[in-house]
């Protein structure tokens, strides 16, 4: 049984819908036109829904760094957060992104919404339970060179030198 439900051709894009537990909401789901994958798909999709505990921890810090950076940089007030996980009231995930497979990897590439920075919102990059990528929409490539991904923009970067002060 798909757990991508109604899947149709669009100018760019298949698009379609999956349930994402993590959220309790249906999300879009856009396969990349020009060489559609629908097992990859479904492979990413399910992905989606079997990560890892620590996975999502990490993924909520990366984003609690992003919005607390954010916030700071603007002068805006950072949300109160009791738990790392409260992060995600603030998170409302839009696209799981599908494109074409190059290799054998299972990515999740994810466009979200944000209450903090509602003009580049937040994009989620995690291959093969590694995370790549946490910061603004800028639709990152999928399979760059792991150098790629150590850059300053980059809240899943392990290099980042700057002290962000979060709760956690």
């Amino acid at each position: 049984m798909s757990v991508i439900k109604n899947i149709q051709r669009e100018q760019y894009y298949f698009t379609g819908q999956t349930f994402f537990k993590l959220f309790n909401t249906d999300i879009n789901v856009s396969i990349d036109l020009k060489a559609p994958d629908f097992n990859f798909a479904e492979k990413c999709a399910v992905a989606l829904n079997n990560m890892k505990p620590e996975t999502i921890d990490k993924l909520c810090e990366f984003s609690i760094l992003y919005c607390y950076d954010f916030c700071d940089a603007i002068g805006a007030e950072a949300p109160k957060l009791e738990t790392k996980r409260d992060i995600l009231k603030y998170i409302k995930p839009q696209d799981l992104i599908v494109n074409i497979p190059k290799d054998n990897s299972t990515v999740i590439k994810l466009f979200m919404e944000c209450n903090w920075e509602e003009e580049h919102d937040m994009e989620w990059l995690i291959k093969d339970d590694k995370i790549l990528y946490v910061g603004a929409c800028s639709d990152e490539p999928v399979y760059a060179e792991e150098s790629y991904y150590h850059n300053s923009w980059n809240y899943a970067n392990l290099k980042t030198t700057r002290k962000i002060n979060t709760p956690f």
